[in-house]
């Protein structure tokens, strides 16, 4: 899901999965609203301010985003120390 210019074949593969070769799960926005009982418009004005209101996320080519597994499970930890 990463984009193929200016990386590293190895920070792609990263990207992939977990350096153990578990493969993480992308979310979608309808996902993350869904998990955090939130409107997708919701997620979507999240997403549109960035850090630190939104997790790290991949657009993809049709402009939609995708959330990786290891960066949700991060943001949440953050909120939730604060």
């Amino acid at each position: 899901m990463g984009r193929a210019t200016g990386r590293g074949a190895n920070e792609r593969s990263e990207e992939r999965g977990r350096p153990d070769g578990v493969d993480l799960r992308w979310f979608t926005i309808a996902e993350i609203a869904t998990m955090l009982k939130v409107s997708v418009h919701t997620v979507r004005k999240w997403s549109a301010r960035g850090a630190p209101w939104f997790p790290e996320f991949r657009r993809l080519p049709n402009r939609q985003i995708r959330v990786r597994e290891d960066w949700l499970r991060a943001w949440l930890d953050q909120l939730s120390s604060n």
